[in-house]
């Protein structure tokens, strides 16, 4: 706990001081707020005993809740606290050199507030609020805060294969419709994973960033850089998710190749009942890859190589088709993290 002074003002003259303190704020005095900010609509509890200060926003709270969940708190409560200048009698003020949303996200999960009650429920936190858990959490050594963004990522990402395709299932179809894993928290991610070093998260994130077709990327890239980020934002880790992407791609695009090609050139199964028949098969379907250009879309091929022979080649040759494809799939996923890598 931090070392207060003792207190001289007898208990009605702090009262007072309090009263006329609160008169000036409520009058909205321009200097005022100037000189030592303003509360913050909601993290401004009165039984409070720490004032935090973030640029021009203050927040009285629970100094406890603060030293329970952070080591770097409890020494800067017991060093760095200030009896001048919180403006508000008894309490001590601290000091933040930290953006006052940071701060705010920070305190609204300590506090259970608002939307941080929602997420618990299922739903996944803004890219804000992921930042802001992330740099808080590393700054002030609050597991508990970096543990909440780290897990909400690998919700949505999460690093093994069966998991990852279950929710690109979930994700992928809804009323009929298609739609993948949106690109633009993808790319938001994938800054995240960059600007804190989540290395099982990043060629995930990658991952579904390189699924995109080039133009859709484009726009992804525009929103991030005027809606998102800004420009000094989005120049820190552009370059760099950027010259990955176009590595990865590439190194993605030939294995699927591979696949395709290693499909359709397989034997058969040797349980199976009608070789002739399905060498037939496989043999016209890669004409047909031919005659429609699959290879100008790896993923698309991929896909529709996966359907046809299930559709058309026997049941023993289907299973032994699905088998020798999950197998491959997994073995290229484990190497994941080396097809982004410079």
């Amino acid at each position: 706990m931090y070392h207060r002074r003792p207190q001289s003002p007898s208990d009605l003259k702090k009262q007072r001081l309090q009263e006329e303190y609160d008169e000036v704020e409520e009058e909205g005095a321009l200097g005022h707020f100037m000189v030592f900010g303003q509360r913050h609509e909601h993290l401004w509890f009165g039984d409070g005993t720490i004032v935090l200060r973030a640029d021009d926003t203050r927040y009285r709270v629970h100094a406890d809740i603060l030293e329970t969940c952070s080591s770097e708190f409890k020494r800067m409560l017991e060093t760095e606290t200030k009896d001048e200048g919180s403006l508000v009698v008894g309490v001590p003020l601290l000091v933040l050199d930290d953006e006052p949303i940071y701060v705010e996200c920070m305190l609204n999960f300590f506090y259970k507030i608002s939307e941080v009650e929602e997420y618990e429920t299922g739903a996944s936190p803004s890219y804000l609020y992921l930042k802001a858990w992330l740099h808080m959490g590393q700054k002030y050594a609050i597991k508990t805060l970096w543990m909440a963004a780290v897990d909400h990522i690998v919700r949505v990402y999460p690093p093994g294969l069966s998991d990852f395709e279950m929710r690109y299932e979930y994700t992928c179809t809804e009323e009929g419709e298609e739609y993948g894993l949106d690109a633009l928290d993808a790319y938001l991610v994938a800054d995240l994973a960059l600007s804190y070093d989540l290395h099982s998260v990043l060629p995930i994130a990658l991952f579904c960033i390189c699924d995109e077709p080039p133009d859709e990327l484009f726009k992804v890239r525009t929103i991030v850089k005027d809606s998102v980020l800004g420009q000094e934002m989005y120049d820190k880790t552009e370059a760099e998710i950027m010259k990955r992407c176009y590595i990865g791609r590439g190194r993605l695009r030939a294995l699927q190749h591979m696949e395709l090609m290693t499909t359709l050139y397989a034997p058969v199964s040797d349980a199976c009942t009608q070789k002739e028949k399905c060498k037939e098969i496989t043999k016209s379907l890669y004409e047909e890859t031919q005659e429609k250009n699959w290879f100008s879309d790896a993923d698309r091929g991929h896909m529709w190589m996966r359907n046809s022979i299930s559709a058309s080649v026997c049941p023993n040759c289907r299973d032994f088709y699905e088998q020798q494809d999950k197998e491959s799939r997994a073995k290229h996923w484990s190497k994941l993290g080396t097809m982004f890598t410079p």
